[in-house]
């Protein structure tokens, strides 16, 4: 047993990452808070890096990324599924965009409803009961909205 210096819980080793051949001061749970806050609080920095190494080695990401995915295809394709089955009213508001985007009844806007950019946007549902009600947003504000959603349970939940 050992007590993080953080929460000052008393918990197994297990419970501890491991530097050095030695334990964290922290425990998992706390150490995941502060990476997650210090590069929240860091997001521009961190995401002008990405941008420069990416644009850097641009076809050899590309490379990594469909190699990653042809070798862990079947648990892709299994997460996938598990997801559409446990969540299925969030998978039927998507298909009813999809169609009544092919079908014209929902135009995709060319500006983001949130910042304005001109990008590819993306239909987020405020409410997965009302399929067709969506804003559009481009995939940035998307994220951001949805990480905002994640810390705001995250807060109810345990921090």
């Amino acid at each position: 047993m050992k007590t993080c210096s953080k929460c000052n819980r008393s918990l197994p080793l297990s419970e501890f990452y491991k530097q050095g051949g030695l334990c964290r001061p922290e425990c998992k749970d706390c150490r995941k808070h502060y990476l997650y806050k210090y590069k929240r609080e860091r997001r521009e920095q961190y995401n002008a890096y990405e941008r420069r190494r990416y644009a850097r080695d641009m076809e050899g990401e590309r490379k990594k990324s469909q190699l990653k995915y042809i070798k862990n295809r079947d648990a892709v394709l299994d997460r996938t599924k598990k997801y559409k089955l446990d969540n299925p009213s969030i998978n039927k508001a998507h298909r009813s965009v999809a169609s009544a985007v092919r079908s014209g009844k929902l135009t995709r806007p060319s500006k983001c409803s949130n910042c304005g950019e001109i990008k590819a946007l993306d239909a987020h549902h405020d409410d997965y009961s009302k399929p067709l009600k969506v804003r559009w947003l481009c995939r940035s504000c998307h994220e951001r909205k949805h990480s905002s959603v994640y810390i705001v349970e995250a807060k109810d939940g345990q921090r």
